[in-house]
């Protein structure tokens, strides 16, 4: 978790230097597509360090009484659970899409609120719940790891097909996302850990956000 805050932060500072031109170019897809494989290989590597790290330590505990769960049927739920978020965020997208279009809200917003929150709610459910259970590294990993997925393959993909051309709002949109990556790295940095009073300035941050898109 400690190497994807600055990567982050790295990558929203790389993107807002390709909005430079006023449009993401194929060949600067390629170099974020290029980026996800190295980043895919960096935590493969970190993920059998870990394994091994924790391999190690289990050796030395006794064995829980609790049996654990076996694990194709733990692969089933995971399937089933997962089937189930992508189906209900289509429907969220669709429908709102569908009801935002005939009020005559522009694309710019729909994508910005509708879609944006539509196709974030597998990340909210998996992250709420994590917490809830204490496990702070699956929260966060999901968060960061999904964003960082989100601009190198969705936008690299998406610019290598097609060049995307870049409006002033977007330019404003970059800044705001560099501002909040500064401010996660921020909140990482000290304590080791994001607070309940940060993340209810996160919560309000995008609530007014929200309410700059819908004025502007």
């Amino acid at each position: 978790m400690k190497r994807d805050y600055p990567i982050n932060l790295g990558l929203t500072i790389l993107l807002a230097i390709f909005l430079v031109g006023g449009v993401i170019a194929r060949w600067e897809g390629a170099i974020l597509l290029v980026l996800m494989v190295g980043y895919i290989a960096l935590m493969l590597r970190a993920a059998l360090k870990d394994r091994k790290a924790k391999a190690a330590e289990d050796n030395k505990e006794e064995e829980e009484e609790k049996k654990p769960m076996p694990a194709w049927k733990s692969i089933i739920f995971i399937i089933i659970g997962l089937a189930g978020v992508i189906l209900g965020g289509q429907l969220v997208v669709n429908n709102a899409s569908a009801i935002a279009s005939k009020f005559g809200l522009s694309e710019n917003l729909i994508g910005l609120t509708i879609v944006a929150i539509g196709t974030s709610l597998p990340e909210l459910v998996t992250s709420v719940v994590a917490a809830r259970k204490g496990e702070s590294g699956l929260a966060l990993g999901n968060v960061i790891g999904s964003n960082i997925f989100n601009i190198l393959f969705i936008l690299g993909a998406s610019s290598v097909l097609n060049p995307i051309t870049i409006t002033n709002e977007n330019i404003i949109d970059i800044a705001i996302l560099f501002a909040v990556s500064a401010i996660i790295f921020i909140f990482g940095l000290t304590g080791k850990k994001i607070h309940r009073w940060e993340g209810i300035l996160c919560v309000l941050g995008y609530v007014g956000y929200t309410a700059y898109i819908i004025m502007r």
